[in-house]
């Protein structure tokens, strides 16, 4: 009995730990696309059916507190169902790992179906490397955070696992050269990716790591600096 008591204790005295440091988490969000969007945001948004197009616009959000660095910037797509059977599955770990595949038919890559290969601009048909509905998944919204007049400098480094830049995403072994003629690399399908070695990074490999939400959250950058201080403080 005492026993239990005393792990009672010491799991009641980390709840009160746990809570105070998530109390402590400074976290602004705002909406700019999709149904409940506030007016303000209507710059922003993309008409239906408008694949290619692009939009820019401005946001203001208030920050009424010091916040400490390091600060993230996270999005987070509703109703994206990253935990769906199919799309967990359709993945090839060993391509993610550096690893090319030899063609389609190769073993490692089966589990990458409904999107193992794609046809290229030239009516060839080439291997997707990384091939899967979830290294072809890409959240392509650009930030830019500035508290006037200055801005803030942001990157993609140190946003993802240690382990997954350094293991689990790592460059591809071999020549690009090699096989480019049959494959058709990430930044072939995502020009913004222009390394023709590493099939994901930072900013990819946070979208890559599914979760078991319906609400796909994930790092997209991460300020160098904090924002100054609110003003009066």
């Amino acid at each position: 009995m005492i026993i239990l008591v005393g792990i009672g204790a010491l799991f009641i005295v980390l709840g009160f730990v746990i809570k105070a440091a998530s109390d402590s988490v400074v976290e602004y969000s705002v909406q700019y696309d999709g149904a409940g969007a506030a007016a303000s945001a209507a710059a922003c948004a993309l008409p239906a059916n408008s694949s290619g197009a692009t939009r820019a616009c401005t946001l203001t959000i208030q920050v009424a507190v010091d916040m400490p660095a390091p600060v993230f910037v996270y999005y987070e797509l509703d109703n994206f169902f990253q935990n769906h059977r199919r799309y967990v599955k359709s993945r090839s770990d060993t391509q993610l790992a550096g690893t090319f595949a030899a063609s389609a038919s190769d073993p490692n890559v089966a589990d990458c179906a409904p999107l193992v290969t794609t046809t290229a601009a030239d009516g060839t048909t080439k291997l997707l490397h990384p091939c899967g509905l979830i290294a072809m998944s890409f959240f392509n919204d650009t930030f830019a955070l500035a508290s006037a007049p200055t801005a803030v400098t942001m990157s993609e480094t140190g946003i993802a696992w240690a382990t997954d830049v350094s293991t689990k995403f790592k460059p591809s072994l071999g020549s690009y050269a090699r096989y480019s003629a049959g494959v058709q690399f990430l930044n072939d399908s995502y020009p913004r990716y222009n390394s023709t070695t590493a099939p994901i990074v930072n900013g990819a490999s946070t979208l890559v790591r599914a979760g078991a939400r319906p609400a796909a959250r994930a790092r997209s950058r991460r300020a160098h600096a904090p924002p100054p201080p609110p003003p009066g403080r």
